[in-house]
């Protein structure tokens, strides 16, 4: 991008107009940000080169404090058809800010708007990892704030979903995840008051050990549901790896590296 290209998109986004008061506002932003190419990935466009603290201030917050005020504001028909705007959009994949502030702000999403449960699927696919899991540790402004582009986590949160979500995101979290990945999924489904109790149950018996962050990324066949129960098996060879990758993820001092996979960022939330 050019000295040019970088003030346009830095001015444009930083004078945008984000007062929606009905669903043709809504509208006028989607195809704006389509036209700009910026609707399925912002960050991974033209975006990232304005910068980090650019990016956050300029993007991030104003799309979704934009989306949490029409959530209050809106009537139900208007919000359900802004909805629809934004989620179907361009090719029928929204930027990842988009739907998690959706997830965070629209009541009762998704649950009570069935019709967009094509979207859920998509944040957390039943049988390969989210396109989103990349960003779910990015920390663009280390100084001063870590936050998420990662909508399995605000999922895993919602009192809203149906739990078979619930259920995927921890089934995913024993053998998919990155270590710190696994911490993040498994505290926020904590605090869920819809997880299946096997979960809590599971995450509460463990609670005074490592065990809680167990991860059987071999399938070796480290967990078994045992008369509705989740039961660790001590017998596989593996098991003082697992042991020894989970304290040192509980002790904040596993692997961390630039490779956003690894949990960039995440001794920031030792301070939790």
């Amino acid at each position: 991008m050019d000295q040019e290209e970088y003030e346009d998109n830095l001015e444009f986004w930083n004078t945008y107009n984000w007062d929606w008061n009905s669903p043709s506002d809504v509208k006028r932003f989607v195809d704006d940000a389509i036209t700009r190419g910026v609707y399925q990935n912002a960050w991974g466009s033209s975006l990232q080169d304005i910068g980090e603290e650019n990016f956050y201030t300029n993007w991030w917050l104003p799309v979704q404090d934009a989306i949490k005020s029409i959530c209050s504001n809106f009537t139900r028909e208007d919000l359900k058809a802004s909805i629809q705007i934004l989620l179907e959009g361009d090719e029928g994949e929204s930027d990842p800010s988009i739907l998690d502030a959706l997830l965070k702000y629209a009541p009762g999403f998704p649950i009570e708007y069935p019709e967009f449960d094509i979207f859920i699927d998509k944040a957390v696919p039943e049988e390969w990892m989210s396109d989103w899991e990349e960003f779910e540790w990015y920390s663009f402004i280390d100084r001063y704030i870590v936050w998420t582009l990662w909508p399995p986590e605000t999922l895993a949160r919602s009192s809203n979903v149906d739990v078979k979500y619930l259920w995927r995101i921890f089934e995913k979290s024993i053998n998919g995840y990155e270590p710190y990945q696994t911490f993040r999924a498994r505290v926020a489904l904590a605090t869920n008051p819809i997880c299946p109790p096997q979960i809590i149950e599971f995450l509460f018996k463990n609670r005074h050990k490592a065990d809680w962050l167990f991860r059987d990324c071999e399938e070796d066949g480290l967990f078994s549901l045992e008369d509705n129960a989740y039961v660790i098996n001590e017998g596989i060879p593996s098991l003082e790896d697992v042991r020894d990758e989970a304290e040192k993820a509980l002790g904040f001092i596993g692997q961390i590296n630039r490779n956003d996979f690894t949990g960039r960022g995440a001794h920031f939330v030792e301070n939790l």
